[in-house]
């Protein structure tokens, strides 16, 4: 079990695909939307935590900062929506889920011995840092 604060997750494979899976029913939104912006490295994930900008594939998963357009979130917080459930979530909250999923992830591939980006594991930390 790996934890971020209050929200605790585990790791899973299904098919090719790494999947952030809530410990908590309340937190599946987060879990969702941290699974789809893994992509393909975490370069991704990486990217959108860098840039503050929301994911949003197909309208049903994804999150938003404040700022971000018509569902946007309070300032200071971002709102992590999957389907019809809305979470909003203090920033350096989500943020702190977000980089603890991509480092544990990234620590998941090496151990299973599959690629696991150096560049962005080094990018998740600088988040971290700024946090």
């Amino acid at each position: 079990m790996i934890r971020a604060g209050g929200f605790a997750f585990t790791l899973e494979l299904r098919g090719e695909c790494l999947n952030c899976v809530a410990a908590e029913d309340r937190w599946f939104p987060l879990a969702a939307a941290l699974t789809s912006a893994w992509g393909a490295d975490g370069g991704l994930l990486a990217g959108l935590l860098e840039e503050r900008c929301g994911y949003d594939k197909e309208g049903a998963v994804g999150f938003s900062y404040a700022g971000d357009g018509p569902d946007e979130a309070p300032d200071g917080k971002v709102r992590v929506h999957f389907m019809d459930d809305r979470l909003v979530l203090e920033r350096a909250f989500f943020e702190a889920a977000a980089v603890e999923f991509g480092l544990a992830a990234l620590a998941w591939r090496r151990r299973a011995s599959l690629p696991a980006s150096a560049d962005v594991e080094k990018r998740l930390r600088a988040v971290r840092e700024r946090i």
